[in-house]
């Protein structure tokens, strides 16, 4: 069977996925409450921006994964190939 490998992750990157999905998550939150899009719309592109730094930190910190496929999972120490 083919194993994927996985990419250890250092606390910082990993600390950039926790903000994001925290950002995610004030955003729903935001979306719930009355007048709160301009707020939800500032998370919205927060997170994002998160994400997009996170991902360009893993491509800086392995080159070989450019044109690979990743993915991560809250909670693991590690990016593994698609």
């Amino acid at each position: 069977m083919d194993e994927k490998k996985k990419y250890p992750l250092p606390k910082e990157l990993i600390d950039l996925v926790v903000e994001y999905v925290a950002l995610e998550e004030l955003r729903d939150t935001y979306v719930k409450q009355t007048f709160g899009f301009k707020k939800a719309l500032k998370c919205s592109i927060e997170a994002e921006s998160t994400k997009q730094k996170f991902w360009n930190k893993v491509h800086k910190l392995y080159p070989e994964t450019v044109s690979k496929g990743l993915s991560y999972s809250l909670g693991d120490d590690y990016a593994i190939e698609k």
